[in-house]
């Protein structure tokens, strides 16, 4: 149960006293980073019980992230998922500059690697990108990045990847690498779903065609 001095904070908040939301925070910073400095043990359940009552406050990014992060590092993988998916939502709805917001979902992915080794639903499709003799044109290894870095689900959702490798040869000659791309999807549920797309790096233009289900964020 929270502490009064907590929940008057958290009433504060909720008129709108930034330095009393602020304060909170600074609570989970003891709770968290200044018990582990300490050489003590988090008590996780009340960092999560604070961050969920911080969110209900706030409905914030940051609040969602460190959700997350607590469900991660006890290896709740079902929760942790449900909350990097709000964090997505949240992100994706920001009016932040769009350097920031590809910066944040850059990092972001490589916060969710450890996530990507769950049982996820593998999803089998055919047509352009699906099939090695299908592959997306890019040029150079950057170009399959920034290729892929463009790419969300017609739903909005942002997309996850990370390259398999290459396998073989198509008809022209050209290597083709080989990527598996995960999705979150939105709430209520928030799964992880995984896609396998094939790229042709050895071209000197990006197709602005994409696989079936994706578009290009013109963001």
């Amino acid at each position: 149960m929270l502490e009064k001095n907590i929940i008057d904070l958290g009433e504060q908040a909720k008129q709108g006293d930034k330095e009393s939301l602020i304060k909170l925070y600074r609570v989970g910073e003891d709770l968290t980073v200044h018990t582990l400095n300490l050489g003590n043990e988090i008590d996780y359940d009340k960092v999560i019980e604070l961050y969920e009552f911080i969110h209900n406050i706030d409905g914030g990014q940051i609040s969602a992230k460190l959700l997350g992060n607590t469900y991660m590092a006890i290896g709740e993988k079902e929760k942790a998922v449900y909350w990097f998916g709000k964090f997505l939502d949240i992100i994706r709805e920001t009016k932040e500059e769009v350097r920031l917001k590809q910066f944040i979902i850059f990092n972001y992915k490589i916060l969710l690697s450890e996530l990507l080794e769950k049982e996820i639903e593998l999803v089998e499709k055919t047509g352009f990108g699906y099939e090695k003799e299908k592959a997306i044109d890019v040029f150079q290894v950057i170009g399959e990045e920034y290729y892929l870095n463009s790419l969300i689900s017609l739903e909005g959702q942002v997309v996850f990847w990370k390259r398999v490798g290459n396998v073989g040869s198509d008809a022209d000659n050209h290597t083709i690498d080989q990527y598996e791309i995960y999705i979150i999807t939105h709430k209520p549920d928030y799964k992880l779903k995984k896609f396998m797309l094939y790229l042709d790096m050895y071209n000197r233009t990006i197709k602005k065609q994409v696989p079936d289900g994706f578009v290009l964020n013109k963001g």
